[in-house]
């Protein structure tokens, strides 16, 4: 288990050298938009 464990976690690690823009630009939209709607 702790092996398929770490193959998700060093492909997440891959992607994000590929497009680091990509993974967290999609974690800051969805929490920009949450925590936009708890602002207002």
């Amino acid at each position: 288990m702790a092996t398929a464990s770490t193959s998700p976690r060093l492909r997440l690690v891959h992607r994000n050298t590929l497009g680091p823009v990509t993974r967290p630009a999609r974690q800051d939209d969805l929490r920009g938009v949450r925590r936009r709607d708890v602002v207002p």
